[in-house]
């Protein structure tokens, strides 16, 4: 394990403290690859997991799950800005969510939730269950440092 400094008004940040708060314990991974458009060694924080929380689909889905953050119902930079980089407004909705690639399309912007279900057109969103939402105050916009554990990964470099 490793400890990672981040903005404490980030996205990730936010939703760490809301997570912890409900009892929820998230799995962070610091990933360290080779950027095949960039050419060089990247590195970021991926949300792996929930300690203790059961999984929301089918076991034969799991290769395809990932677990994504959003602000107001869309990926930050539509998935090109990291979560521990991305800085919310004051009264946007973070959510957190597992998605199931291939299933899960686009954004839930236009959605409604309704007792921690996402409907569109009032029909629940396929590929997608909701973790947790929170509405972004004031204060959480406070900069300060913000401190999550990592598991580490080892460097895929170009050769592999």
């Amino acid at each position: 394990m490793r400890k990672v400094t981040i903005p404490s008004h980030s996205v990730l940040a936010l939703l760490d403290r809301e997570l912890r708060m409900k009892g929820i314990q998230p799995v962070y991974i610091w990933n360290v690859y080779f950027d095949t458009v960039k050419r060089k060694t990247e590195a970021g924080i991926l949300l792996h997991s929930f300690t203790g929380e059961s999984f929301p689909f089918p076991t034969e889905l799991h290769p395809f799950v990932g677990i994504l953050g959003f602000i107001n119902g869309k990926e930050p930079g539509e998935g090109t800005i990291p979560l521990h980089i991305a800085v919310p407004k004051e009264a946007e909705t973070l959510s957190i969510a597992y998605i199931v690639e291939g299933i899960y399309k686009g954004d839930f912007s236009e959605a409604q939730v309704q007792k921690g279900k996402v409907l569109k057109e009032e029909k629940e969103l396929l590929g997608l269950k909701l973790v947790h939402q929170y509405v972004v105050t004031e204060k959480d916009l406070e900069e300060k440092s913000y401190e999550i554990s990592v598991i580490e990964t080892r460097v895929i470099s170009e050769e592999s």
